[in-house]
This record gives structure tokens, C-alpha cells and sequence, in this order.
């Protein structure tokens, strides 16, 4: 009692003080530190930064950062609950092991300078032993920190790799990736998997885990597999066949590198057994086509278009530009079939992009083909053209974060506090929201337009249609309803892009005058017409651009041709969707 009166009188007594510290200690350090949070990664953070006075005060700094964020969670705590039945895992490591896998991390400082986070290449990623623990077995493993960059191991949980022994499997693999959930957002990769199976790709398995390491709690992890035999195996793939993966540390080496240019971008997971040497003759093939004339009519002969279209499509969906040319692709050669297919790796999502499409060189010459460009976009009309497909996506999405958002509640160690976890998750939604609706007004939209003109000297009807849609358009017919003209008339297409009628040009249909109504009609012309796609180097990404196409209607002895009477504003054409088959009011 005598105790509690003193330390009462005591702080009583020193109440000015403290209070007059803590104001000069906000007006002084409070904003030097937000100052140098808003510049740190400018040269005044690394001027300042590196002041001994503020460098001791770092851990005041730090602690009162981590307070601030963690706060809003006490608002969650009877929201909170650990167990909400996805497996628990356990790893055990000696502390010596565990400080030199922190040592061993890339330092974000070259004298004494801060220079960011560099990469985590194969030299930071050197394993220790470790033992693990899950189902009631132990099971003896190699692990290591991964992920390329820094968000997966500057923090104070962080993204592990655990490999198994060959001859003591977990649950028929070899290895498994244990990601931080932010670096996934969450549940969108999970999305982006289900989604692949529903176009019947081959994802890496994924599942929620919680993690303890050395008995302390780290909360809900994003599993997946490696991409190993095993993985070919379970999906009833051949296993001898070879599994190619960009070589993301080779790639970034410099910016102009790109995996489509060179065969030493890549390297393997699984190899065939066909040579008894490391053979990469499938991909540098593949590459070397690309410039070829005949590159998209060879297509189908190498590639599983259908798989590629699928890959594709999923990407769109998610906005995605993570598997472009500086790193994250998974190409398979299906030796049984003898051709590539794609598999879906670290998809993401990023906001609606229109009709831009961040991919890479090789995805741009091969949809550089409207042919292959239409193909594709009706494997993705066929998604989008269905509400019932995002509620189906949305159902999944909100199942599993109602079943684990109690677990990420309790979760003290990631980034973000609860609130921002739930604001993420629900931004995320509303993203796949957004782009799947985006998708699908991508087909609706059309800025094409028509420039018809008559030429009496020559009696030709120049037609100029500018296609600038998504999906291409169809011309179905056209109906001239003049009187006095001839018994013919044809329509030719400006193959050679002259603008002038020539030999060269290709003959589409001959029409004859109706006796009933004394008019022309072409009829089931079915001509597709396009905008075209171009690969840009320097923006890594391909977009549409309008394009230009020109048809003449030759008349044959035009009764009234020199006086130029024709009204070609009454010339009728019935254009339609290439993709939805609507029609389509072409701008005049």
C-alpha cells in the first residue's frame, strides 16, 4: 500500500515533465521521422537517415510504428481464432541454423548507404536442416527463405521453402513453397487456381496452412507445390518430359533481357531422358520460330491452342502482367502430344486494363494473327458472357475468407493490421468485379467507322472500313438500291492495300441484279474484318489500333456513270459482332 501512494506521489510530482517530454518529443521526433518515411527512397532518407542521433532513436521509431499498426486489431480480439481446420504445421531449427539463415539475407546497405532490397538469388537461399512436424509425423527437411523480393523475408514473417528427402515424401511431394498471404493478396491467387481448373489448366496444388516455427505462432500461409515430376505425375502428365521455367536471376541481370529472345533465359524442372545431356532444343525451336513468315500457320502443330487460349484468358481475368518477359513463365512440352502447354504461375491481379494486355513478345506475334486473336476471344467471350460464372468465382472467393479470416484476425505477425486486411480483401473482389465486367464491355464497345465513295470515271464503289473494336466485325451483306444498272456487279477486296482496283486484288462475290426489286445483292459474304494487334518493346505490352480495310464494288456499264449521280449514302450493309454475333451500326 505504503508502495502504490509512493509511485502515485512520484509520477505525481514528475506529471509536468513527462508531459512536457512527450510534447517536445512529438513536435521534435514525430515529424522527422514522417519527413524521412515520405523521402525514403530518395537520397534526403539516406542523408538524414544515417545521423547517429536518429539512428539511436530507430528503435523507439520502430516500436512506436509497429504500435500504431497493431492497435486496431485490439478492436478484433473477439473476432479471433486460430483454429478454423487447415492443416498446422511445425518447423524446428537449431537457433545456430536459424541466425545463419537471417545472416545470410541480402543487406539493403553498400557503404553505408541504403540501396533497396536486391534479389533473393540462389546464394541467399542456402538450406539448413530442420525438422518438421504435420499429421502427427516428423519428418527430417532441408529449408530456406524464398521469394524474389524483399516483402517475403525483411519482415517479421517471411516465405519459406521446405524440401523433403527423396525416400520419406510429404504427401507425394518432394517440396512445398510456403508463401506470406500478402504477397498473394490474399485470396486472389487462390481465385486465380480455381479458376484454372475451371478452364482446365494445370496449377501447382495450393491450400491455407498455419505455421509455428520453434513454437511460436506465425499465423495462416499460402502453400503450394513445386513444379516437379510428382506435379506431373498427379496431373496424369508424362513425368520424362521437360517442364521450362524462366531463369528470373539470368533475366534481370539486364532490362533489355527478354525470355522470349534467348534459349539462355530458361531452365528446367523436370528433363526428358531421350539425350544424356541437358537438351533445350523444344524451347530454342520454339523461339527461333517467332520471325518465321509461317510462324502462326506452324502454331498448331507446336502448341496446344487451346491450352494456350485458356492461359490466356485466365491472365485477362485477372488483369495480370506477371508472366511477361522478364520472368514467371511455365511452359511444358507434352511429349505425348508433341506440343507446348502453359501453366499458370503467381498469377495475381491488377486493376482492369482494357484492351492493352501486358504479356510478352511470344504471346504478341502469336495473337499478332487476328485469326489466333479471334480464337482467343472467344474462349474469353464465353467466360464473360456468363454471370453465372462471376457469381460462381465470387461464392469461392467469399467461402474461403469467412472460414479463415477469424485465423488472419489472430495473426499478430503479418504486415497488415485487421483492418487493413479486411479493406484488401475487399478491394480485391471488387477488382475481379471490375475487370470481369470490363472484359465483357470490351466485346460491346465499337469506334469502327465506314467511308463509302463513288468513282464515275471508273464506275467503283470504294468502300473503306476502319475496324477499332475489340472483337472484329463480320460483313454479311451489302445491297445496292439503284435503278438502271447493269446484270453484274463484283466486290473485290484491296489485297495489296493499294487503295486503286488491280489484278492483284482478290475477287469476294458476284452479284446479278434481283428481277424482283431491280437491285444488287451480295449476300453471305461472311468477310472478317479486324483491328490489329502490335507488340510494343518499349511499354512491354501489346494494344489494338485501328485498321484499315478497302473494298471495291466494280458496276459494269452503269447506265448513268458520267454524270455521277450514284447516292452512295443508300448503299446498306449488315455488319455483325465477329464474336458476339450481334449487330453492329458501323458509323457513316
Amino acid at each position: 500500500m505504503y508502495s502504490f501512494r509512493f509511485i502515485k506521489r512520484f509520477i505525481g510530482e514528475r506529471k509536468k515533465k513527462v508531459l512536457i517530454g512527450l510534447v517536445l518529443c512529438l513536435i521534435v521526433i514525430l515529424p522527422t521521422f514522417i519527413y524521412l518515411e515520405k523521402n525514403k527512397n530518395t537520397l534526403i532518407h539516406n542523408k538524414y537517415i544515417y545521423n547517429k542521433y536518429i539512428w539511436a532513436l530507430m528503435p523507439v521509431y520502430r516500436s512506436l510504428k509497429n504500435f500504431v499498426n497493431e492497435t486496431p486489431n485490439i478492436l478484433y480480439l473477439h473476432k479471433m481464432k486460430s483454429d478454423v481446420g487447415i492443416p498446422g504445421y511445425q518447423l524446428i531449427i537449431e537457433r545456430a541454423d536459424l541466425e545463419r539463415l537471417n545472416n545470410n539475407l541480402p543487406s539493403p546497405f553498400v557503404d553505408g548507404a541504403f540501396v533497396g532490397f536486391p534479389e533473393l538469388t540462389d546464394k541467399f537461399q542456402k538450406p539448413v536442416p530442420a525438422k518438421f512436424f504435420a499429421g502427427g509425423q516428423e519428418y527430417k527437411v532441408k529449408v530456406s527463405y524464398r521469394g524474389d523480393h524483399s516483402n517475403h523475408w525483411t519482415k517479421e514473417k517471411k516465405s519459406w521453402e521446405i524440401n523433403f528427402d527423396k525416400d520419406s515424401l510429404f504427401n507425394g511431394l518432394k517440396a512445398i513453397k510456403l508463401i506470406i498471404p500478402k504477397s498473394r493478396e490474399y485470396f486472389a491467387e487462390y481465385l486465380d487456381a480455381y479458376r484454372a481448373k475451371k478452364f482446365g489448366l494445370n496449377p501447382a496444388e495450393t491450400s491455407f496452412i498455419s505455421l509455428k516455427v520453434n513454437n511460436k505462432n506465425y499465423g495462416v500461409y499460402y502453400q503450394f507445390e513445386d513444379l516437379s515430376k510428382e506435379f506431373l505425375e498427379k496431373n496424369e502428365l508424362p513425368v520424362d518430359a521437360n517442364l521450362y521455367v524462366t531463369d528470373d536471376d539470368t533475366i534481370n541481370l539486364n532490362e533489355q533481357n527478354s525470355a522470349s529472345n534467348d534459349v539462355i533465359f530458361w531452365k528446367k524442372q523436370t528433363s526428358d531422358k531421350i539425350f544424356n545431356y541437358d537438351n533445350y532444343s523444344e524451347i530454342d525451336f520454339l523461339l527461333s520460330l517467332q520471325d518465321k513468315k509461317e510462324f502462326s500457320d506452324i502454331l498448331p502443330n507446336i502448341i496446344n491452342l487451346d491450352n494456350f487460349y485458356n492461359w490466356q484468358v485466365l491472365s485477362i481475368l485477372a488483369g495480370s502482367s506477371h508472366q511477361c518477359d522478364r520472368g514467371n513463365w511455365r511452359i511444358y512440352f507434352n511429349n505425348s502430344r508433341g506440343k507446348f502447354e502453359f501453366i499458370p504461375w503467381d498469377v495475381k491481379i491488377r486493376p482492369a486494363i482494357g484492351d492493352k494486355i501486358f504479356d510478352n513478345i511470344l504471346v504478341g506475334k502469336i495473337l499478332s494473327d487476328p485469326k489466333r486473336e479471334y480464337e482467343r476471344n472467344q474462349a474469353l467471350w464465353n467466360y464473360v458472357r456468363e454471370e453465372k460464372n462471376l457469381a460462381d468465382d465470387l461464392e469461392v472467393y467469399d467461402q474461403i475468407y469467412e472460414k479463415l479470416k477469424p485465423a488472419f484476425y489472430a495473426d499478430w505477425t503479418k504486415t497488415d493490421n485487421n483492418y487493413r486486411f479486411d479493406k484488401q480483401v475487399e478491394g480485391v473482389r471488387q477488382d475481379f468485379i471490375n475487370i470481369f465486367n470490363d472484359a465483357k464491355q470490351l466485346f460491346l464497345n465499337d469506334r469502327s467507322d465506314l467511308n463509302v465513295s463513288y468513282r464515275p470515271s471508273k464506275q467503283i464503289i470504294s468502300i473503306d472500313l476502319t475496324v477499332d473494336n475489340f472483337s472484329g466485325l463480320i460483313l454479311e451483306s451489302i445491297v445496292l438500291p439503284f435503278r438502271n444498272l447493269s446484270d453484274y456487279a463484283e466486290l473485290y477486296h484491296d489485297s495489296n492495300g493499294d487503295g486503286e482496283l488491280t489484278a492483284a486484288d482478290t475477287l469476294v462475290a458476284r452479284a446479278t441484279i434481283s428481277k424482283k426489286d431491280q437491285r444488287f445483292l451480295f449476300n453471305d459474304l461472311n468477310q472478317f474484318f479486324f483491328s490489329q494487334r502490335v507488340y510494343q518493346e518499349d511499354t512491354k505490352q501489346s494494344s489494338l489500333i485501328p485498321k484499315k480495310h478497302t473494298l471495291f464494288i466494280k458496276l459494269n456499264n452503269y447506265s448513268d456513270f458520267k454524270s455521277g449521280s450514284l447516292d452512295v449514302d443508300k448503299v446498306e450493309f449488315q455488319f455483325i459482332n465477329a464474336v458476339t454475333e450481334k449487330v453492329v451500326q458501323v458509323k457513316r
